[in-house]
């Protein structure tokens, strides 16, 4: 609630609104969570933006020797309160330097990206109405992208240069001519091939929410199952041969732990370690492959 007045009205206000609520609907005013700020001369956290009231200076006037200059006026500001951001950064970083997340190494490339991409956007969309958006979260993307580029290294054993070269796309610069490359794929949909790359939009304020749309945002919300798109790729996922997906097979399973319980203390088939390692109750597999596996003597 903002008020503009003295001190005092702001804390009759919140008797009145403490009186109402314990007698009205029975719950009790946190004194601890509500408090009286001064905007001016401290920060108040709502919602997980800081309000101040700030300095503008967009406005020019004359000065009374005739020369124009920028009028500073105390008007309310939402910022992005600093400790959220490196908060958010953490589990991305150590030492100050972007690590690989292990946690997500078993999740396809198109799926890594798009998970991504999801963070990165939703921190940009939330705090876009910021004035210091562009300022507070310009480290969060380098950090964040690099942990992306290690993971998918850490997946197939690359380096962050041979992972850039196998699964980099080229897309454009922000700002100027030319093309950068960063880490994306191409993926099959009905409509024909889609580019899915990492988020490239630029980080800045937005005065008035709006609705559009962006690109890169339909390629991150496909909604094709993973297991459709494992069967576009074409290939067995366990010999590794090449076919047609019409004429690929899935094996399924009930659950991945009952393989573990299963074939626990003997030797574990190919199909049943590539299983485990994925951590997906399906397999997509070329006729032969499966029917090795039915009769559980598959060998690579």
């Amino acid at each position: 609630m903002l008020v503009i007045g003295p001190k005092s009205m702001a804390e009759r206000i919140k008797r009145e609104v403490s009186h109402f609520l314990s007698s009205e609907l029975k719950i009790e005013l946190s004194n601890e969570k509500t408090v009286i700020t001064n905007p001016l001369t401290n920060r108040c956290r709502f919602l997980g933006y800081d309000i101040v009231k700030g300095k503008d200076y967009t406005q020019i006037v004359k000065a009374k020797n005739g020369r124009k200059v920028r009028s500073v006026t105390g008007v309310l500001q939402l910022l992005v309160p600093g400790d959220v951001i490196r908060e958010k950064i953490r589990p991305f970083q150590r030492h100050g330097k972007p690590i690989h997340r292990s946690d997500r190494v078993n999740t396809p490339v198109e799926g890594l990206i798009a998970q991504y991409n999801n963070e990165i956007r939703g921190l940009a969309n939330y705090y876009c109405m910021a004035a210091n958006v562009a300022r507070q979260i310009y480290r969060f993307p380098y950090d964040h992208y690099y942990s992306l580029v290690k993971t998918v290294g850490l997946k197939f054993k690359l380096s962050v240069r041979k992972t850039l070269r196998k699964y980099g796309v080229d897309v454009k610069r922000k700002h100027g001519t030319g093309t950068r490359r960063i880490l994306g794929v191409v993926h099959e949909t009905k409509n024909g091939p889609k580019q899915l790359a990492y988020f490239n939009a630029s980080i800045r304020r937005i005065k008035r929410p709006h609705g559009e749309r962006i690109a890169e945002y339909e390629a991150a919300t496909n909604h094709e199952s993973e297991l459709i798109r494992r069967l576009s790729y074409g290939q067995c996922e366990l010999c590794g041969s090449r076919s047609e997906p019409m004429n690929l097979e899935v094996h399924h399973i009930k659950k991945v732990k009952d393989l573990r319980t299963k074939y626990e203390g003997r030797g574990q088939p190919n199909w049943v370690k590539t299983m485990i390692k994925i951590r997906r109750t399906s397999l997509v597999v070329c006729v032969c492959c499966h029917s090795s596996v039915h009769r559980q003597r598959f060998s690579a």
